[in-house]
């Protein structure tokens, strides 16, 4: 903690470079959350959007889907459904609302049994390329939308990623120049008897060595106690929005995480003393 408050005090001669590398790290990690909820939506709301209810219609729109005739949308509810089902690689038509488990085919006869063990019979149509791709077109467009800010994700994440390594790194390199400027000083003012006695070697090693150790730990502190600490929250964030009950057994394993990380650090403070001497 001591040589923590040490470090901060030059870090202190920084903070609008500090604040600027913490928010770069901010928009990084939320921007990491973004990524996989916006492939999930381009997976289940767009890709198996399709196997979604369909609902009978009398608009026609950019929304609706002809077929036989009939116009069906996934915008308004009406008494007819229907559904389409995606199965060995191929698309089929069910005049019908279909549950949910485990398909089979028998000719023109999907049986699906329920995860609860019932099961259901329908009579299938296969769809033809041309009627899967007119099944398909309402979901084009926010598809495009949802690629495209994956891609401006990936681009943000980039720049604000390279910001913050830049602002990091121009803090270590002052902190490093700061600290060394300060021993030198320091060793100035030391009496004559203080240098002769001490080992050349043992001052140097102060200067350079202990400096670099005073960077490598705003170095981690930065990127593994604030970044890793930014990353599971965001994480934990993703994982309750997806699902909570999943996110909340993972609580189990930390009592286990706590203690394997106390004897690991205690274990290597101790080899860490013995290097270093």
């Amino acid at each position: 903690m001591k040589t923590i408050k040490k470090v901060w005090r030059y870090v202190t001669k920084y903070k609008k470079l500090f604040w600027i590398s913490f928010i770069a790290m901010l928009i990084v990690q939320a921007l990491g959350l973004l990524a996989p909820l916006l492939v999930k939506s381009i997976l289940d709301d767009q890709l198996l959007g399709i196997e979604k209810p369909w609902y009978e219609t009398e608009v026609s729109n950019n929304k609706s889907v002809s077929f036989q005739n009939i116009l069906y949308t996934q915008e308004e509810k009406s008494e007819h459904v229907v559904s389409i089902v995606f199965y060995e690689s191929k698309y089929y038509f069910i005049d019908d609302l279909v549950i949910n488990g485990n398909k089979k085919l028998v000719d023109n006869i999907m049986i699906i049994t329920s995860f609860d063990g019932s099961q259901k019979e329908y009579t299938v149509t296969l769809l033809s390329h041309n009627e899967v791709i007119a099944f398909y077109k309402p979901f084009v467009n926010p598809l495009i939308v949802l690629i495209v800010l994956l891609f401006v994700r990936f681009i943000l994440q980039i720049i604000f990623t390279y910001i913050q390594r830049i602002t990091t790194a121009y803090i270590n390199i002052n902190i490093v120049r700061d600290a060394r400027k300060d021993a030198v000083m320091a060793l100035q003012r030391l009496p004559m008897e203080y240098l002769e006695t001490e080992p050349a070697g043992k001052i140097a090693n102060r200067v350079i060595s202990d400096v670099n150790g005073m960077i490598n730990l705003f170095s981690t502190v930065m990127n593994l106690l604030v970044n890793a600490s930014l990353s599971i929250i965001f994480a934990y964030i993703g994982m309750f929005y997806l699902d909570a009950k999943l996110a909340l057994l993972t609580f189990i394993i930390f009592p286990v995480v706590y203690f394997w990380l106390r004897w690991f650090i205690k274990r290597l403070n101790s080899i860490a003393v013995k290097v270093n001497e």
